[in-house]
């Protein structure tokens, strides 16, 4: 009965967005792998952006439940920066493919 994010259930909401955020992390750095053959550069950015964001999430995890929104905010920014810069990457690479196959 008690609802998501409310008092009662601080440490498991902040244990239960911890592990959604290292499944996420660990999916989109497998999907930053696979890109690494075609990103050159753009690869060797990501992977310091995913190394950034992962510390973020340690940090994190190191706090307690007083802190956990602050470095929520942070850890969500990051991801979604990493995020947005893997989709840029990816297409990019897309778009080179394609003029190398139209030549």
């Amino acid at each position: 009965m008690s609802e998501e994010g409310g008092c009662c259930l601080p440490a498991e909401t902040k244990q239960a967005y911890e592990g959604k955020m290292e499944t996420k992390l660990k999916e989109l750095g497998a999907h930053i792998d696979q890109l690494s053959e075609r990103a050159g550069t753009e690869y060797e950015k990501l992977k310091v952006k995913h190394e950034a964001t992962q510390v973020k999430l340690t940090e994190l995890k190191k706090n307690s439940g007083e802190a956990f929104a602050e470095f929520k905010t942070g850890l969500d920014k990051a991801f979604e920066e990493l995020h947005q810069a893997f989709e840029e990457a990816k297409a990019g690479t897309a778009r080179a493919k394609e003029k190398m196959t139209q030549h």
